[in-house]
């Protein structure tokens, strides 16, 4: 999720970083001080925060071929109530991936 979330925000930033220097040619001084705070510290807090969030619920698993965000595996007891919980659980997975991994890439567009 890390690099992920930080690889995609970063090239946001060189992206805004560019855009600050041709576009609206501030000067080099400015950038440092204004710009340049926010395009290394929003990359680093977003992906470290929805890091360690899905590490604390626990819901970093092998889904298959790769590690991604996935609910803890059951023991195979199949109840009503824990299928219930399990499909919960799997939603839940499922929005925090598109959140943490889908949500970055979208708004690069």
């Amino acid at each position: 999720t890390i690099g992920v979330c930080g690889s995609v925000f970063y090239s946001i930033s060189i992206s805004i970083y560019f855009l600050c220097i041709a576009k609206f040619e501030m000067e080099e001084k400015n950038i440092r001080k204004y710009v340049e705070p926010f395009l290394h510290g929003v990359p680093v807090l977003y992906s470290l925060s929805t890091s360690i969030y899905v590490l604390s619920v626990n819901y970093f698993n092998p889904p298959g071929l790769f590690c991604w965000i996935n609910p803890p595996r059951t023991d195979g007891d199949n109840g009503d109530d824990k299928n219930s919980k399990i499909n919960q659980q799997q939603y839940l997975a499922e929005i925090l991936g598109w959140l943490a991994g889908g949500g970055p890439i979208i708004f690069a567009f």
